[in-house]
């Protein structure tokens, strides 16, 4: 009897595995972008995710965390919020792959190094549970537009006239329209 059940049981655990695939993750998630840029032309990144399951995937979010000096321009699929740091996107069925472009022009100081995150959290359809697929894109600021020398003094007297001279640079092929200068003075100017 005891032979009977311990036989029953391994038939019924080798019977309801069979077909069933094991997997680890349940998507496939990409996100390429700029590894260099100069401050102020637009970038853009695509987003890539593909349902690895043999499940759909459900209640799908793609969050991002855009660094300072990221003005969003356009994207393929509207974004969810004003600010362009939330999709919300429909089922993903097994198989399926999609797609999203963002562009938006990137500004930082010569050097410095932007870094774009994006989350994606999903649920498979047979589980409860948020899971989330991560990526960085790091992006370096080669260059300036614009190149700006101020010269003066560098020291002043009081009631003393000085004469400041400013010198611009166009470091680009483009035509830099509606440029403007906000000089803003000392309280006690």
């Amino acid at each position: 009897a005891v032979l009977w059940d311990l036989s029953a049981l391994s038939g019924f655990i080798y019977w309801n595995q069979k077909g069933q695939e094991k997997i680890q993750n349940s998507i496939e998630f990409s996100v390429s972008g700029p590894q260099e840029a100069v401050s102020g032309d637009q970038v853009s990144y695509i987003i890539k995710y593909k349902n690895i399951d043999i499940v759909p995937l459900e209640q799908m979010e793609l969050s991002v965390y855009w660094p300072k000096g990221f003005y969003f321009d356009e994207a393929s699929l509207e974004p969810s919020d004003e600010n362009a740091t939330t999709w919300f996107f429909e089922d993903l069925a097994p198989g399926d792959q999609k797609q999203l472009e963002i562009k938006g022009q990137l500004v930082g100081q010569k050097d410095e190094e932007l870094s774009s995150s994006f989350s994606l959290s999903y649920q498979p359809e047979n589980f409860r549970s948020d899971f989330k697929a991560k990526e960085n894109i790091i992006t370096k600021i080669t260059d300036n537009k614009l190149e700006l020398v101020i010269n003066g003094p560098e020291k002043m007297l009081v009631e003393t006239p000085e004469e400041f001279s400013l010198v611009f640079r166009n470091l680009t092929e483009e035509k830099i329209e509606a440029l403007y200068l906000d000089v803003l003075y000392p309280d006690d100017w």
